[in-house]
């Protein structure tokens, strides 16, 4: 998510007093425990801050391709191999599962099984089946099993971060 889509999604008045000053100062009114007002801090405080890149080099047909971090569905692995699921399309990476979760994990991604990590931001919506297992399906509409182990983790950066 870009700066200006954090700030999109949160309803909010905006006042700028032109002062003849250096320092810039923020005031923040509202809920300070408020996943929204959370995710505002956090942007705010790394402004300025190197960032984790917004894009990962995904190979599929010999070619490598540059995937926008926001477009990317989910990350999954396959029998050692890392893959990025993008707008339809399958692609290798380089990396290891638990490294696109450890890099990617402030974009939304959260594992939802052992071999999946899903961008909650393309979650269309989620449902409990009849086995007690959690089903989510994407913007995309996969559907995709959430682990019972990773169930508490989905809803709660759901209630939290969105």
């Amino acid at each position: 998510m870009h700066y200006c889509d954090v700030i999109a999604k949160i309803e909010m008045k905006i006042t700028i007093d032109n002062v003849a000053t250096k320092e810039i100062e923020i005031i923040i009114k509202g809920d300070a425990s408020s996943g929204k007002m959370k995710n505002l801090i956090d942007l705010l405080s790394s402004v300025g801050e190197e960032r984790v890149s917004r894009s990962v080099i995904g190979k599929r047909d010999d070619r490598d391709y540059v995937l926008h971090i926001d477009d990317v569905e989910s990350f999954y692995s396959i029998a050692s191999q890392t893959y990025a699921y993008h707008k339809g399309d399958e692609y290798r990476l380089a990396n290891r599962l638990f490294e696109a979760e450890q890099m990617y994990a402030q974009y939304g991604f959260r594992r939802i099984s052992k071999s999946i990590l899903l961008n909650c931001n393309h979650i269309k919506y989620i449902q409990i089946e009849f086995s007690g297992n959690y089903c989510v399906a994407t913007k995309s509409d996969r559907k995709l099993t959430i682990s019972r182990r990773y169930v508490g983790e989905v809803k709660k950066y759901i209630k939290e971060e969105m």
